[in-house]
């Protein structure tokens, strides 16, 4: 198996990161169940999708169509504080949450999407493997749209 580098901001064009998260609302601390029944009044009585407890499990009933409700929002920070201050709380935040006493077996805490961070950085530095077969496939498809196959350099 060959390491080819491949540069993920030539191919997309930059970096992108889509985080799609399910809450459910099971907690003895009321502060995960109003954020997600929060959420669940945005997806389901706003946008009209399924609330929580409707939406089928997705990997048991996969031909059912599971009803979820989408929701994007935007915050104009500069409307509730200034992004000096804004920045400066968030760093606070991170540098106690990473602060934090870690649970036995573990070495650090991490923050959702972290761990895809570091690993994007990884495969930007190392290259991913792939095997003689994808290799193929990239160099016949590159050739078929006549796209350098350079993307794609060996390590």
């Amino acid at each position: 198996m060959r390491r080819l580098r491949v540069y993920p901001s030539a191919l997309c064009g930059g970096n992108s990161l889509l985080v799609q998260t399910i809450s459910v609302a099971k907690s003895e601390n009321p502060m995960p169940y109003a954020l997600a029944l929060i959420i669940d009044v945005i997806c389901c009585c706003l946008c009209g999708g399924n609330n929580s407890r409707q939406i089928p499990r997705m990997f048991e009933e996969p031909k059912e169509p599971s009803g979820v409700g989408y929701f994007m929002g935007a915050i104009d920070i500069g409307r509730f504080v200034d992004l000096e201050t804004f920045k400066a709380r968030t760093d606070a935040m991170y540098d106690e949450l990473k602060a934090a006493p870690t649970a036995p077996g573990f070495r650090e805490i991490m923050i959702p999407g972290e761990i895809e961070f570091h690993l994007t950085r990884q495969a930007e530095r190392e290259g991913i493997d792939i095997s003689p077969a994808i290799e193929q496939d990239f160099a016949d498809l590159a050739a078929r749209y006549g796209v350098p196959l350079e993307l794609l350099q060996s390590c």
